[in-house]
């Protein structure tokens, strides 16, 4: 089974009633913590999807690295820097080719008080055409979509997320219509799509 609960639905501005990308999916019970923006970890403490805190996110999935995508990685990796957190198996981070080199900018500025107490942090780079095995028998496969990327990442990465027994979500990410969302949602059960700038303002 797959199951988004959407802590932010996209968007750099937040408003009282909008809040910047965040979402919290769990694959065959198994919980994914993606495209974390600004505020991202207070809304899912606060939704109770995540009791235990940061200590109950194994794995985040990042889609880009425009701040209103991924800024609450800094704050992740400064709690998990912290002595209160107790969990000790790897962090693992999946994201664009661009992501080491994104770490490496942000360690420039901070230093060790990026760095994990208890858990060691796995960073891998994906990109169109590679399967990223999820426990209990799902899978994850990033698709290229439409988004201008200009310093950090080669290129911006939608989603198809499987479970074990076959069901398919797909996930835009921070893209208009392009041809690789339109093959990738063909056929899917569930299809987020994100919205940010109205068309009025773009």
């Amino acid at each position: 089974m797959i199951r988004f609960h959407i802590l932010g639905a996209g968007g750099a501005v937040p408003t009282p009633t909008h809040n910047p990308a965040a979402y919290w999916v769990t694959v065959d019970d198994h919980p994914i913590l993606m495209d974390p923006g600004p505020g991202a970890l207070v809304r899912l403490v606060q939704s109770g999807q995540a009791p235990q805190g940061v200590d109950d996110i194994d794995m985040v999935i990042l889609t880009h690295l425009h701040p209103d995508h991924c800024a609450d990685l800094l704050h992740l990796l400064f709690a998990l820097h912290s002595p209160v957190p107790t969990r000790t198996d790897p962090l693992k981070l999946f994201g664009p080719p661009g992501l080491r080199s994104y770490l490496d900018q942000l360690t420039t500025i901070y230093g060790s008080w990026l760095e994990p107490r208890a858990r060691k942090l796995e960073v891998t780079e994906i990109g169109p055409g590679v399967t990223v095995p999820l426990p209990g028998g799902g899978s994850l496969r990033p698709f290229k979509v439409n988004h201008p990327q200009d310093r950090l990442a080669k290129f911006a990465l939608g989603y198809r997320i499987q479970d074990a027994a076959g069901h398919l979500a797909v996930f835009s990410g921070d893209t208009g219509p392009c041809a690789e969302l339109n093959e990738a949602a063909r056929g899917a059960d569930l299809l987020v799509v994100e919205c940010s700038t109205p068309d009025h303002l773009a």
